[in-house]
């Protein structure tokens, strides 16, 4: 069993001739021993020939358009370095909770003020 998987895992490149022919051979004789390879080899068959019967895809009209955007962006966001994460980290999570902390206090002075005042 472990050598069928060993053989499953090169049914594509078999598929595609992209082996040499030693691995060919090797493939082909394993294919006629094994009934459960051979089931999978015609199931990866079946599905390459409905995928062919589909014929092409046509590209997206902005395909060029949007990897360029996403190229693009990507440069800037890893130009932008670690003191933008940071600082963009900061603002998300400690920024507001500093806002909230410092209005209370503000407001505990103020009530304190208020109370020794009067």
């Amino acid at each position: 069993m472990n050598g069928c998987k060993s053989m499953q895992a090169k049914f594509t490149e078999y598929l595609d001739g992209r082996l040499n022919g030693r691995e060919m051979q090797r493939i082909g004789a394993h294919l006629d021993q094994c009934r459960e390879c051979g089931y999978e080899w015609t199931s990866l068959k079946q599905t390459q020939a409905l995928l062919s019967a589909l014929g092409p895809v046509p590209e997206p009209e902005n395909l060029l358009l949007g990897i360029r955007v996403a190229v693009s962006q990507e440069q800037a966001r890893q130009r932008q370095g670690l003191f933008h994460g940071w600082n963009l980290a900061w603002k998300n999570t400690v920024g507001p909770f500093l806002l909230q902390a410092s209005a209370g206090f503000a407001s505990s002075v103020l009530l304190i003020g208020a109370v020794v005042l009067a």
